[in-house]
């Protein structure tokens, strides 16, 4: 037996299972990717949702004004409170890139202006209530079109 033919055997067989390796590795890779996205999608989704949920729930309180100023004050606490928005936040913080969690920390920051503002005593009809609205819807969308962007960047 030839020498030569043990060592093209022995060679093939490594390049066989290193290609292998690398194969498995390449997949393995991609697939994670796969998983975090998913993930990160998730956790957009749920923030988002979070965000338009108090937000509803705060304009209602602001149009309730059949309820006393300081229980209309005390539903702004509870909503926001109970939203889960902080908590989702604190997940962004730890899968979103540094620009997704600074434009969403800024959202959280002017829903939660717009619900001290529904706290202080503003009624949907002030002005001072249109104004914190609008400046709330002015950095959903923004957050929204942001997120969308990290999770379209490859």
């Amino acid at each position: 037996m030839s020498w030569s033919f043990l060592v093209s055997t022995a060679l093939g067989a490594l390049i066989a299972v290193l290609s292998n390796l690398v194969a498995d590795r390449t997949r393995w890779k991609h697939e994670e990717q796969g998983r975090q996205q998913e993930i990160k999608r998730q956790v957009y989704a749920e923030y988002l949702s979070a965000l338009s949920r108090t937000d509803n729930a705060l304009r209602d309180t602001a149009r309730h004004m059949e309820a006393s100023q300081a229980d209309r004050a005390r539903m702004a606490t509870e909503t926001f409170r109970n939203s889960g928005c902080y908590e989702l936040r604190y997940q962004l913080g730890i899968i979103a890139p540094d620009g997704v969690v600074d434009v969403a920390t800024a959202a959280l920051h002017k829903l939660r202006d717009f619900r001290d503002a529904i706290e202080s005593g503003i009624a949907w009809q002030d002005e001072a209530y249109r104004e914190q609205r609008d400046q709330w819807y002015s950095v959903f969308p923004a957050l929204r079109q942001c997120m969308r962007q990290d999770l379209t960047r490859k």
